[in-house]
């Protein structure tokens, strides 16, 4: 790219049409800030709806999660960043999240047919690779524990040479936000599972019980891979401190109240009635 010999390339045919159509640069430039805004919006949205499902789903893993932070983190505040470390479990979790339901799988499964020719542009389906049989015990099911017995989830004795997963992409064109996404993923985990139960939801007329369907089904095949819609049942486990956490960041957050909706704005001021 560097030499301009490349064949393709986002920013050299974004920089051609600048040139042809006479685009400004702030412009260009403003577009690309927002498009980093908008890349880990959605995907770390999709994330976090397949959390809640999966651990709504699966209630003997939510258990042990709370087991391992309630061991580490004192009842009196908030887990933090620095905890990630001490909660080996919760670590294995979020990723056999990331392998099961990759929010960006770049495509559908697939397989070339030729061989590839150099110069060639290719592509890869990071779903296709975490859920490979040949690489992964049981594929589609949801085993965090797989993270426990083997660095990348995989059959023991696999090369060195995998990763912790291919949610953020690959090559040169991986996603440059992937420290800072991991980093956010990880805190809001810990305090999601910390602070909620996530559980089945219940009929309002006939109070049966409505599992929560996790499987393959249950999410769309989508550019962006969300869950379709579902429902569950959220009971906070510490409300005293969640609420008074919330009351402590509204400040923080009026900084950023800028040019709100009229019913985001509505909303936050609700929110501050009631809590302060």
């Amino acid at each position: 790219m560097t030499l301009g010999t490349c064949l393709w390339g986002w920013n050299k045919t974004r920089n051609s049409l600048v040139r042809s159509n006479g685009v400004k640069p702030m412009q260009v430039f403003g577009s690309a800030c927002g498009v980093l805004v908008d890349a880990g919006s959605d995907t770390t949205a999709a994330y976090l709806l397949s959390l809640v499902l999966t651990l709504a789903s699966h209630p003997q893993y939510q258990q042990r999660a709370w087991q391992e932070l309630d061991a580490v983190v004192d009842s009196d505040r908030l887990p933090e960043l620095n905890d990630i470390t001490r909660v080996p479990f919760v670590r294995a979790l979020i990723d056999e999240v990331l392998r099961l339901h990759p929010p960006f799988s770049m495509a559908l499964p697939h397989a070339t047919r030729d061989d590839i020719q150099i110069a060639h542009l290719t592509s890869y389906s990071s779903d296709a690779i975490t859920n490979d049989p040949n690489n992964f015990e049981d594929s589609g099911l949801f085993k965090p524990e797989r993270f426990l017995d083997s660095k990348f989830g995989t059959f023991p004795g696999m090369d060195t040479d995998f990763r912790d997963n291919y949610a953020f992409g690959g090559g040169r064109r991986i996603c440059p936000g992937q420290y800072s996404v991991r980093r956010l993923i990880n805190l809001v985990t810990m305090r999601l599972i910390w602070a909620f139960e996530f559980g089945e939801a219940r009929n309002a007329q006939t109070n049966q019980v409505i599992p929560p369907n996790s499987g393959m089904e249950a999410f769309d095949n989508e550019l962006i891979c969300f869950p379709l819609p579902f429902t569950c049942n959220i009971k906070p486990r510490h409300p005293e401190i969640i609420r008074e956490k919330f009351a402590g960041a509204l400040s923080e957050l009026e900084k950023y109240e800028v040019n709100l909706w009229k019913g985001d704005a509505d909303k936050m001021e609700e929110l501050r009635k009631r809590l302060l």
